[in-house]
């Protein structure tokens, strides 16, 4: 074989590896977009739990106020218990969505660390095949 031979293997052996690493950047980047989908869904139900404890929050001072005019108190007993096992269930959900929220986080903390080794070990196989190729030119 002489080099031009030597080159063609070497060009086909680093575009099998580019096309690899290509094929590996485009899953990073497809389970990126669907960690940040998640995110943004976990972040829109914190704001819809948010809005529905400030909800629930108007309606226990609601019903103070009905228990103040009313002095009924069995009415006022049970709407009170309605309303705390409401927010009780909100809290569990707030809670639910803000661990689902940490959750994504981390994958896509953990996500960009792969990306960034991934990229790093490109870098580093490309500067070792070039040195292959460049002491097989010089015949070191």
């Amino acid at each position: 074989m002489n080099f031009i031979d030597y080159a063609k293997k070497a060009q086909g052996n680093i575009n099998t590896i580019v096309a690899k690493l290509d094929k590996r950047e485009a899953e990073i980047e497809t389970k990126a977009s669907e960690v940040a989908g998640e995110l943004a869904r976990a972040v829109k139900k914190t704001k819809e739990l948010n809005k529905k404890e400030r909800e629930l929050l108007a309606r226990e001072e609601e019903v103070s106020r009905r228990e103040i005019n009313a002095r009924r108190d069995s009415d006022l007993k049970a709407d009170l218990q309605q309303a705390i096992l409401e927010r009780t269930n909100a809290s569990k959900v707030l809670k639910q969505a803000s661990e689902e929220k940490d959750v994504a986080k981390r994958a896509l903390e953990e996500l960009s660390k792969r990306e960034l080794a991934l990229s790093e070990r490109e870098k580093t196989y490309k500067s070792e095949i070039k040195e292959q190729i460049a002491s097989k030119m010089l015949g070191i």
